[in-house]
């Protein structure tokens, strides 16, 4: 569990350490201590114990082996009554809060963090007492949400109840994890549902026949992949219509209750999507028309250089948005996909199905991925991907044209 450590003279005047006495200080007394690099149980950092005191080389020696012993055991830990519960209510709001105000939490993940910590972990492993958790319990605890919850948001509660006893561990209240020892679903391998590229051209024109605005919104979304919350989010300042391309600079979407405006949390999500031939004249199109709403409500428009807004000029509600795209899906009899998101999923299908790479496709839609996209990532959206999509863009907007006509 540890390293061997060091045992080392130290003056007691200093308190610096000496090799040989006396101290260049001109004290001539010093006592033996020992240091130690011990790993955090459950983590991979390390921290330095030290002790120090001791009249005898050898006491220093004896003391150094009986740490690493106590820490074998865990005889250095804490000991608590807390619950699990009360732990968790703690982390949340000074552990996990704290996170939230230095920028390394986004609020999206707070809120998700406190309802699935209301819903799914308090109340039934809220009353047992911290140090008594196993993972065992923990098996059997995801076991029984699935009754009521898909594999995924059960792993997802599995990754939250991981960092709340990490933590724990950090504190010394645990030795090691127990999540570590729990079993979680299985990861779902079931492919996502697509619609084919007719499928949606015949979605975007029965969506341009009742609405030209949200025409513009979901073949934006349908021919570059960008989420719903950075469609919503999208302004005319971050796009150059003239290049043809689209920087994404935030998002605005719901964290719980309230609507909230962030930032891109990684490199790949700050991207710059390219913007076809065919949703650029949308948008032009689009452009004019909220040009005329905005001079003819005068005042009364609140401009925020959104590209896609409500009457007022404000931001588009980010479930309005789902189901909107809903209502056309079922209007047009098209089979389910998840909302506006799928449509990300049958532009990547698409663009897999004409050959395209794992890369191009992962640095288009700003998805984590691996070394080799990372690697690629900078000169991408300029070149392999600008392609790609225009390639797709055609495909999709000539079948539009062709099912119009």
């Amino acid at each position: 569990m540890g390293r061997q450590g060091s045992v080392y003279r130290r003056c007691t005047g200093c308190r610096k350490r000496i090799d040989q006495p006396p101290c260049e200080c001109g004290h001539g007394r010093f006592t033996w201590t020992f240091t130690v690099d011990v790993a955090s149980p459950g983590t991979r950092t390390r921290k330095q114990v030290r002790r120090g005191g001791f009249s005898r080389k050898q006491d220093a020696i004896d003391a150094l082996q009986a740490e690493l012993v106590d820490r074998r055991r865990g005889a250095h830990l804490q000991r608590t009554s807390v619950t699990f519960g009360e732990y968790a209510t703690r982390w949340l709001e000074e552990r996990a809060g704290a996170r939230l105000k230095l920028g390394q939490l986004a609020e999206t993940t707070f809120a998700i963090y406190e309802r699935d910590l209301r819903n799914h972990l308090k109340p039934a492993l809220g009353d047992i007492p911290l140090q008594e958790l196993d993972g065992s319990t923990l098996t059997m605890h995801y076991a029984s949400l699935l009754d009521s919850l898909s594999p995924k948001t059960v792993s997802n509660v599995h990754g939250l109840a991981h960092r709340i006893l990490e933590d724990a561990v950090d504190d010394e209240l645990l030795l090691r994890n127990p999540a570590d020892r729990a079993d979680k679903p299985k990861d779902e391998d079931d492919e996502r549902p697509t619609w084919t590229p007719a499928e949606v051209a015949r979605f975007l024109r029965h969506v341009r026949e009742d609405d030209p605005a949200w025409h513009a919104l979901f073949a934006t979304i349908a021919a570059t992949g960008i989420r719903r919350g950075e469609a919503v989010g999208a302004t005319w300042a971050a796009a150059d219509l003239g290049k043809g391309t689209l920087e994404i600079r935030q998002s605005i979407t719901k964290a719980g209750s309230k609507i909230v405006t962030k930032q891109p949390k990684s490199r790949r999500s700050r991207r710059t999507v390219p913007l076809p031939p065919a949703v650029v004249a949308l948008l032009v199109e689009h452009r004019h028309r909220q040009t005329e709403r905005r001079l003819g409500l005068g005042p009364a428009w609140d401009d925020m250089d959104l590209i896609f807004t409500n009457d007022a000029g404000r931001y588009v509600y980010p479930d309005y948005v789902s189901t909107k795209f809903a209502r056309y899906a079922r209007r047009c009899g098209l089979p389910h996909i998840g909302g506006p998101h799928g449509l990300r999923h049958s532009l990547a299908s698409a663009l897999d199905a004409n050959g395209n790479g794992l890369a191009t496709i992962s640095a288009l839609l700003g998805h984590a991925s691996t070394a080799v996209t990372s690697k690629v990532y900078t000169h991408m959206l300029r070149g392999a991907d600008r392609a790609a999509v225009d390639e797709h863009a055609e495909t999709l907007f000539g079948v539009e044209s062709e099912e119009r006509s």
